[in-house]
């Protein structure tokens, strides 16, 4: 509705991705070749925008229907290029209290089954960075199976920003892991979640040193002409630590499947934020204009002295009734006379 888009394979050609405006890393699944992390990071070298939707755990969720499922490392071989620009997306699951629910089939009595939803520690409630344009008033951000960031680095030219985060009862768990759903059925021990506010999305703005600095390039480019570029201009891009932020729910119907809007929970039908998220992200790195500013605009509401409100309340209560029906008496006495000079006058 709002850009065109296109999808396609980086394929080691460079200059392939020059022509757009942004481009977004939906869930890769498949470790980056040195040919194409070359392209991605002569893109942003050249002041191209990015947003990474990436886990480094890697979890199948329809296995879960057996009643349990694997959660493994699965590294993408981007881990270095990412440290260059400044964070560390971590291979490890995060759990938190404040989730989104499951539907589980449980007995109620004798051999009857009902479905009832549980929270599911799995799936996180993201809380939105309310000081950033892009997620200021924003829904809380559904996530599944994330992980987490790390800022890392010091270079003064890159500002961070975290702008999602979990909550104050959090903890992580690391690789391999075997997932059941029976976890959800039972109560979580609070004082076992010592983590808080681990970062999930971070905004990253400046100029990046490349990650092909020093590095050989020779055996990637066909192209002997071509020159790596050591310094971005100023630039933007995003990480976000799950890929399943930007992934639509299914609602299934025999051999038919239709997508629920981006963000819809389909168990309680509760519309997160994760559709309004990635625009925002989308409209911030592209705004050449910084229209998107406008959101972090705040209306303060001008209170009054309450200690003034109670000694004077009576003498403002008088000037209140009086005032206006004493400027209409005098407002007419003011007409009557000026209309008796006039009309005397002729």
């Amino acid at each position: 509705k709002y850009f065109t888009i296109d999808r396609g394979t980086i394929a080691g050609t460079p200059g392939v991705l020059d022509s757009y405006s942004a481009v977004i890393i939906a869930g890769p699944e498949k470790q980056f070749s040195e040919s194409d992390k070359l392209v991605l990071d002569q893109y942003i070298m050249n002041g191209g925008k990015m947003i990474w939707f990436i886990e480094e755990v890697t979890v199948n969720p329809d296995s879960l229907a057996g009643g349990e499922t694997v959660a493994l490392y699965r590294p993408l071989n981007i881990e270095d290029q990412l440290f260059r620009y400044g964070v560390r997306v971590n291979p490890s699951i995060v759990q938190d209290i404040d989730c989104a629910p499951i539907r589980l089939s449980v007995k109620t009595g004798g051999d009857r089954q009902q479905i009832l939803p549980f929270p599911w520690i799995y799936f996180p409630l993201l809380s939105p960075n309310s000081t950033n344009s892009i997620t200021r008033s924003l829904n809380k951000v559904k996530g599944e199976f994330v992980n987490y960031i790390d800022t890392v680095g010091l270079d003064p030219s890159i500002r961070k920003t975290v702008l999602l985060s979990t909550s104050g009862f959090t903890r992580v768990i690391n690789p391999p892991i075997l997932i059941r759903l029976k976890e959800a059925e039972l109560l979580p021990d609070e004082s076992t979640f010592t983590r808080s506010s681990l970062p999930v999305a971070v905004l990253l703005e400046g100029e990046f040193p490349s990650a092909f600095r020093n590095r050989m390039t020779e055996n990637l480019v066909r192209d002997r002409n071509f020159k790596v570029k050591i310094k971005s201009v100023y630039t933007r891009m995003i990480v976000v630590a799950d890929k399943d932020i930007i992934r639509n729910d299914i609602r299934r119907s025999g051999t038919s499947a239709t997508p629920y809007p981006l963000g819809q929970d389909r168990i309680t039908g509760q519309l997160y934020g994760n559709r309004d998220f990635i625009l925002n992200c989308i409209n911030y790195l592209v705004d050449e204009n910084n229209i998107i500013e406008l959101r972090s605009r705040e209306l303060k509401q001008r209170l009054l002295d309450r200690g003034r409100l109670k000694t004077e309340k009576i003498k403002w209560q008088i000037i209140n009734i009086f005032g206006p029906v004493l400027i209409v008496i005098i407002a007419g006495l003011i007409y009557a006379w000026l209309r008796k000079r006039i009309y005397t006058r002729i």
